[in-house]
């Protein structure tokens, strides 16, 4: 009895000494197995100096990897540099590992990313969006994870051969889950797509092309939210080198957004590759903007310039706000003419701006054709103006009306545009003005209705010398109805005016005012293009 039990615990002990060397046979391959395939998770063209793994935590982590990427196809000489602290994976599955191509993991997390891209032209060509975009599908297409997390990146472009930066991203955190791999293009520089996620960025840099530079801070996006703060739209020139690196005249503008942000922001690519974009909601706080012209140089050669609609209408992508809104802002334009050369200046401050139904989708234009401005703004710093701009996308004529009221104020404001561009100087008191017109590409026509009282004009040629005998007599007629409640016809100047056709849509505006304001202050005054044939186009050279 004692012989059988022995014997019997014997075996026991064999069966169990030979299950957990099946296990740690199981546990040895699998380690070998591990070891071998997990390393090449991230692919063949990266590096690193080291990595720890831990199989029953489902963990792996990459020290200092480091990836280097040089395309010489067609002589493209993309290169991609990229190194990181750390990659950790975490959350793989044992037997996902050894039964399937492709491992699931729970988290893959990089820290302190440093991403440098040197592109061999100023923006990517198809061959270098394809080398990123698979680049990034590989590694992607290996692993299929739930939550991707950036820390603490940096991102610098740059052209080959120049130390100008195109494009830097400081201090960029990204937490994204539900990542989906986009596999219908390889043009696609980021082929990546989240359920929902969240990118900060501390500062943001792109070169706008030769004559800007675009910066920002504090860059937030959240699922289809965004904001961004001081944003600033720099020349890379000062207003004498911008003149004199143009052959032809050309607007300066510099222009600081304090915060934008957008709300329900989608977009996606149409099969011919265009983008589409839609917002419910975008606000631009307290924008500055100044432009600054020198009609000095030549023009170009005329070409035909659309409206606003039609310049909306050919952007090279297409959008829907449902909403845009400006608070608090500030725009200055100011020109040197060449005719009579002296800069005049406008400008608006406490600006604010509610747009709806801002589009150029075919689809959107045909439920509702009417874009709405609604517009308020202290002109010149003294008086309230309120103005709407109805756009109708659908008109082939690119028709549109404005309508609107400008307060109390002291002429010799408007002196400052007017001046420099008529060569007639106003003084006196605006006690109010209305006006409203209706135009389209080739024309305009309306009214303005002007209040004002003790109005005293100065007639000056183009040499800056006072023409004594207009000035006489035009004051002679003004001074016997000088009435803040006179309702004599001069009060009354008529909106008609041939749209210059290499000219844009504010160009026109302020020249249908112009002319109604001529009508009223100088009564010699009489308006050109009641001659000019019907269907002739005008065109404008030198102003």
């Amino acid at each position: 009895m004692p012989k059988t039990i022995s014997s019997l615990n014997t075996k026991r002990i064999f069966l169990i000494l030979g299950v957990l060397a099946l296990v740690g046979c199981i546990g040895l391959l699998v380690d070998t197995i591990a070891k071998r395939e997990l390393p090449k998770l991230l692919g063949e063209q990266v590096t690193y100096e080291s990595v720890s793994l831990s199989i029953l935590n489902g963990e792996i982590s990459f020290k200092k990897p480091r990836v280097q990427v040089d395309s010489a196809e067609n002589q493209a000489n993309l290169n991609i540099r990229s190194e990181a602290s750390q990659i950790s994976i975490h959350g793989f599955s044992l037997w996902n590992l050894l039964l399937s191509r492709k491992i699931k993991v729970d988290k893959l997390s990089i820290d302190s990313l440093l991403l440098g891209i040197v592109l061999p032209e100023l923006k990517a060509s198809k061959t270098e969006k394809k080398e990123i975009n698979l680049f990034v599908r590989d590694i992607f297409n290996r692993i299929e994870v739930q939550h991707f997390d950036i820390s603490a990146g940096s991102l610098v472009v740059r052209k080959k051969g120049s130390y100008d930066t195109l494009m830097s991203m400081k201090d960029i955190h990204l937490s994204a889950y539900g990542i989906f791999v986009d596999t219908s293009t390889v043009h696609n520089i980021f082929p990546l797509d989240f359920d929902k996620s969240e990118t900060k960025v501390g500062q943001l840099y792109i070169k706008a092309g030769d004559d800007y530079t675009l910066s920002g801070e504090s860059l937030q996006i959240r699922d289809t939210s965004f904001s961004i703060e001081n944003l600033h739209l720099k020349p890379v020139d000062s207003r004498p080198a911008f003149v004199q690196n143009h052959p032809y005249e050309k607007a300066r503008i510099d222009l600081i957004v304090k915060r934008l942000s957008g709300k329900k922001l989608l977009w996606d690519f149409m099969e011919n590759r265009t983008l589409k974009l839609s917002a419910e909601s975008t606000l631009l706080d307290r924008l500055q903007m100044n432009v600054f012209k020198d009609k000095t140089p030549p023009a170009k050669p005329p070409e035909t310039r659309p409206l606003l609609a039609g310049f909306l209408n050919k952007l090279p992508f297409i959008f829907t706000l449902d909403t845009l809104r400006l608070t608090d802002s500030y725009i200055q334009y100011e020109q040197l003419p060449v005719v009579f050369p002296r800069a005049g200046k406008l400008y608006f401050e406490k600006l604010y701006m509610s747009g709806y139904h801002l589009t150029n989708d075919p689809e959107e234009i045909q439920k509702q054709a009417i874009t709405t401005l609604d517009i308020q703004s202290d002109f010149m710093g003294q008086g309230k103006l309120k103005t709407t701009i109805l756009l109708d996308m659908s008109s082939k004529r690119q028709e549109f009306s404005v309508s609107g009221t400008l307060g109390a104020m002291p002429i010799t404001y408007i002196n400052q545009t007017l001046a420099p561009l008529t060569g007639v100087e106003a003084s006196g008191h605006l006690h109010g003005m209305t006006f409203d017109f209706q135009g389209d590409e080739y024309a305009s026509k309306g009214k303005v209705i002007m209040e004002y009282s003790d109005l005293k004009v100065n007639v000056y040629d183009q040499n800056r010398d006072k023409v004594w005998l207009k000035s006489m007599f035009g004051n002679m007629i003004l001074n016997s109805n000088n009435h803040i409640d006179d309702t004599l016809g001069y009060q009354e100047g008529e909106i008609y005016f041939i749209r210059y056709q290499n000219k844009g849509f504010f160009n026109m505006l302020w020249n249908s005012l112009r002319v109604a304001l001529m009508d009223i202050t100088m009564p010699f005054y009489t308006n050109p293009d009641f001659t000019t044939p019907g269907s002739e186009p005008k065109y404008l050279l030198d102003d």
